[in-house]
């Protein structure tokens, strides 16, 4: 472990102990307590078929900071998931055991399927009603014996209701994680509802970011509409002399040893055109070298922002 912590450098991470089912392990406690002792926080992926008061007592004594719990619909959609007819029943009860620790983070994370997939509005009323804060919804990727059983896979037209059900109780984004060349699929998921898309191998077929963002930078990369200012409140303030005069004879200038303050709005990204976003402004100058006038102290600007 010393290895491995020297390895990793500044602790940043979570270490989550996942499995097959981590509290079969009568050792957690001590792995557990290893890492704490080293500075690193920790947490587990359950079934919560184990889980009991005075287990979880153990394992936050050893420094536990994080558990998610694993929920794949109501009872019978559960129980045939995972196989066991009392599956449900414990699950429930630990998710209700974890809400009496406040200080203790935890979420629910659902396999969406064939099974579930019609549930998904009474599974959220039970989560609410066990006061859940986190819910994290994913799919099986069709792979090895799942890739067999398509009762575990969703349709495309699925797909689309599963995203249209998140985006209705929720602001968050719909992000997908992507491998390998995907890119003639790219129109059809900005279709069903993908707002943001991390390609993790940008070296494959026509996965440059470049040409990404050349074809689809007005679809992806943002949210929804096409006119979207960002409105900013800006301040400025300076302080400086000029020591060598000399060399700005016939030169009108002012020094700023009082202070010199403005303070603004901005509206940008009025316009976007390709990679270039431009914008409005106006400032007020005031202090020590504000101008007689009132109407003198307004500036107004024009924004220019850029990203690559």
């Amino acid at each position: 472990m010393k290895q491995k912590i020297y390895i990793l450098g500044v602790i940043t991470a979570m270490i989550v102990f996942t499995g097959g089912e981590p509290l079969l392990r009568r050792d957690l406690e001590v792995c557990g307590k290893r890492l704490y002792e080293r500075g690193f926080p920790w947490g587990i992926v359950s079934n919560g078929f184990h889980f009991t008061s005075k287990r979880l007592l153990t394992l936050l004594q050893a420094g536990l900071r994080a558990v998610t719990v694993s929920l794949d619909g109501l009872e019978d959609s559960h129980n045939w998931l995972r196989g066991n007819p009392q599956s449900f029943e414990k699950v429930l009860s630990a998710i209700k055991l974890l809400s009496d620790f406040p200080d203790l983070r935890y979420d629910v994370v659902t396999c969406i399927n064939q099974k579930n997939f019609g549930e998904l509005y009474k599974l959220k009323d039970l989560l609410l009603s066990n006061m859940l804060k986190e819910w994290r919804l994913f799919s099986i990727f069709p792979i090895g014996r799942a890739r067999q059983h398509e009762q575990l896979q969703l349709n495309p037209v699925q797909f689309k209701q599963l995203f249209d059900f998140i985006r209705s109780k929720t602001k968050a984004k719909i992000f997908l994680h992507s491998c390998g060349s995907v890119y003639d699929h790219i129109p059809d998921l900005i279709e069903a509802g993908v707002e943001i898309l991390s390609p993790v191998q940008f070296t494959a077929a026509k996965m440059d970011l470049a040409r990404l963002k050349q074809d689809f930078g007005k679809l992806l990369f943002k949210p929804h509409g096409k006119f979207q200012p960002e409105i900013a409140l800006v301040h400025n303030l300076g302080f400086g002399t000029l020591i060598n005069q000399e060399p700005h004879e016939n030169i009108s200038y002012k020094t700023f040893e009082k202070g010199y303050f403005e303070g603004g709005l901005l509206i940008n990204n009025l316009i976007r055109l390709q990679l270039f976003r431009y914008g409005l402004g106006v400032m007020y100058r005031y202090g020590p070298y504000a101008y007689p006038e009132t109407i003198d102290n307004f500036a107004f600007k024009l924004t220019l922002q850029f990203s690559l």
